[in-house]
């Protein structure tokens, strides 16, 4: 079996007052289809924003639609494959306050941003199928704080929450763990040669069992190294991901993988 998906997009910026607030018009068309189904629709995905500048204060507020479509193992499973799936929709809003400080010879920008999302014909397995359901809407926020305290580490903390809005919603949260926070420290050593590490805590979340029955995930942590070297022209980086091969679940039944170990090099042609 196969899928094919494409996406044009283009955006305009206004800018209404040189410096100090511009205005986003975005749009964006989609289109997907499998082989095993005729349905072939384009999708429209209209994007507005618009953004405020006060001195060190940021203000901007945003409003979207996108479709996400179905995977592979959603469509195509030999078990619980449904290849007449139809892409989730979702109205998102969103808005955000962002200020930099600076503290004795603290240098750091703090940054806040509240969201609300309707997410339709959202994608979940019932017994034996997968299959779109009715409705969901969730509602949360995130907390960033950035700070470079010494002029050789920059230190980056996130912390995000995440609710179910049950007045809008006829189906529970899954697999999203309510609380989640990312801890990470970055060390230039040189303008050729940094490193950094990082940790992130995912709180309980929700998972599908089975005969429309739900398990409880446990939380757990995960630690990754980066570091990335200057060559020339060319920049090579090594990434591993779940430094200490914890073992953990995402969705139930569903182990994620153990550690990744991944090297790059990316090269500039023009």
């Amino acid at each position: 079996n196969n899928q094919s998906m494409f996406k044009l997009y283009n955006t305009l910026l206004l800018s209404l007052v040189e410096g100090k607030s511009t205005f986003n018009l975005g749009n964006a068309f989609s289109g997907f289809s499998n082989s095993q189904s005729d349905l072939n629709r384009l999708y429209w995905e209209p994007q507005l924003g618009f953004n405020l500048n006060r001195g060190t204060e940021n203000y901007s507020i945003a409003y979207g639609l996108s479709y996400q479509f179905p995977t592979m193992r959603e469509l195509f499973s030999s078990t619980s494959g449904n290849p007449h799936l139809k892409p989730e929709s979702a109205h998102k809003f969103e808005t955000a306050y962002r200020k930099t400080f600076t503290l004795m010879s603290i240098n750091g920008v703090a940054n806040t941003t509240l969201f609300y999302n309707r997410i339709n014909d959202m994608i979940r397995r019932g017994r034996s199928l997968y299959y779109n359901q009715a409705k969901l809407g969730i509602y949360g926020g995130e907390i960033n704080l950035f700070c470079q305290i010494l002029p050789l580490i920059e230190h980056d903390y996130d912390f995000s929450l995440i609710r179910l809005d049950r007045t809008h919603s006829s189906i529970p949260l899954l697999e999203y763990p309510e609380h989640k926070i990312k801890l990470s420290h970055k060390f230039i050593i040189n303008e050729l040669f940094n490193f950094n590490l990082s940790s992130q805590w995912f709180d309980r979340s929700l998972t599908y069992y089975t005969d429309d029955d739900y398990f409880s995930l446990p939380s757990y942590w995960t630690h990754s190294f980066g570091s990335s070297y200057l060559f020339g022209k060319t920049t090579f980086t090594l990434t591993i991901t779940n430094l200490l091969n914890s073992y953990y679940e995402p969705q139930y039944g569903y182990p994620a993988p153990g550690r990744e170990i991944t090297l790059s090099a990316d090269l500039p042609l023009f």
